[in-house]
């Protein structure tokens, strides 16, 4: 485990490190959180990206999907932490209950019902 001060060391650190996870703060000093995101998913392509926000938006959430996050979650919802971040361990997409989010709600549900076929294809 391992933090960062800003968006710069936290890209060096996701390089360095190459973790599984990484729980990147939206609002970090020295480079914004969808641009590290950007960053950080060029230099680990497997790791699963969960970007926390202080803003509701539906463009902020599709422009964090766009660049590679996996999972945003706005921080005044913070208690869905744990339950996203085990989402996320399924390789499932988790957003924040809002009304914002629901826009994007059906197509998530499909990726996520894609992504459970392909689990369950690859037990077998």
């Amino acid at each position: 485990m391992s933090e960062a001060s800003d968006g710069l060391e936290a890209v060096c650190k996701a390089h360095q490190l190459q973790p599984d996870l990484i729980i990147l703060d939206s609002g970090l000093p020295q480079l914004h959180g969808i641009e590290a995101v950007r960053r950080i998913r060029n230099k680990c392509p497997e790791a699963k990206i969960f970007l926390l926000s202080e803003r509701r938006s539906a463009e902020i959430m599709q422009e964090a999907f766009r660049v590679g996050a996996n999972n945003y979650l706005v921080k005044s919802d913070a208690i869905e932490l744990l339950a996203a971040v085990e989402e996320i361990r399924r390789d499932r997409i988790c957003l924040s209950k809002s009304p914002e989010a629901s826009a994007l709600d059906v197509r998530i549900e499909t990726l996520n019902a894609h992504n459970d076929d392909a689990s369950d294809s690859t037990r077998s």
